[in-house]
């Protein structure tokens, strides 16, 4: 019997969760290890791939836009790229910078009664060196289908709080066309006993 859904916005993350990733250490005798990370589909492995860093984080994050299944993933530490799903062919990637951002998380939100589905995106990360806290900035995701992914950190230095999750950080409640407002849980420093804020 078929599954019936309340609403598309279920369907689409029920369709989603499907998908999974499973890594095996690559050990390198010249620097630290890489991961092979093999991609599943309902438990059967459809694609691999290679990243250069001992740790997957939270790298691999499928999406959909327009009616097309596609993936977040970080084959190397400093660069996000897009694979289609569920043929794992790569469609485009962040240019390789050795001290660039260093992405360990994404999210996509969706709403469809507005039409933010699979046009935006969000990377939690890091400048290379500077892995105190996790940074958040957008991944401009609209034009994908031609090879182009954008990253900007329009939100300044803003950080995710410790033990949140980014998706749980991210709200559209508040998301229309005509007023694009969003809410974003962020971290806040303060001196216990004068209430002065630290800057970071």
């Amino acid at each position: 019997m078929k599954k019936k859904f309340n609403s598309l916005e279920e369907e689409i993350h029920h369709e989603l969760s499907k998908y999974s990733v499973k890594t095996e250490e690559i050990k390198n005798e010249k620097g630290w290890s890489y991961l092979n990370v093999s991609v599943f589909l309902d438990g059967e492995q459809i694609g691999e791939y290679i990243r250069n860093y001992p740790s997957l984080s939270d790298t691999f994050y499928p999406f959909k836009k327009d009616g097309k299944g596609y993936a977040l993933y970080s084959k190397h530490y400093t660069a996000t790229g897009v694979m289609k799903l569920p043929s794992c062919e790569e469609v485009c990637s962040e240019e390789l910078i050795s001290s660039g951002f260093c992405p360990v998380e994404y999210y996509v939100p969706y709403d469809l009664e507005e039409g933010l589905v699979g046009q935006i995106g969000f990377v939690a990360g890091c400048v290379w060196g500077d892995d105190s806290s996790w940074k958040i900035q957008v991944l401009d995701l609209s034009n994908i289908e031609n090879g182009v992914i954008l990253r900007d950190d329009r939100f300044r230095y803003i950080e995710l709080p410790q033990e949140v999750k980014l998706k749980n950080a991210i709200s559209t409640w508040h998301y229309d066309k005509e007023d694009d407002i969003i809410e974003i849980a962020a971290t806040k420093k303060f001196k216990l006993w004068s209430g002065k804020e630290i800057k970071s």
